[in-house]
């Protein structure tokens, strides 16, 4: 699960200045590629209703339970910027 401060979105009925995606298998995108302060253009599912991520991790997603999050954002992809 990461933060992110949002500079642009296009979600309707969405007001939150930051938004927690999670990004399945972060290490995957290498050392330094996330890093504070850096800009992101990020596609992402809204829950993970219909997508092809495994049930278990969907269902049983215990930091998303913790959090009481009401809606579970999935990144898609992601592309740093700059």
């Amino acid at each position: 699960m990461m933060e992110f401060k949002i500079t642009s979105l296009n979600l309707p009925n969405y007001n939150s200045k930051t938004i927690n995606l999670l990004v399945p298998c972060p290490e995957w995108y290498g050392d330094n590629f996330f890093d504070k302060g850096e800009f992101y253009t990020v596609r992402f599912f809204d829950d993970c209703k219909d997508r092809c991520f495994d049930l278990f991790i969907c269902n049983e997603l215990e930091y998303s339970k913790r959090k009481r999050l009401k809606r579970r954002f999935w990144i898609n992809s992601i592309e740093k910027k700059g």
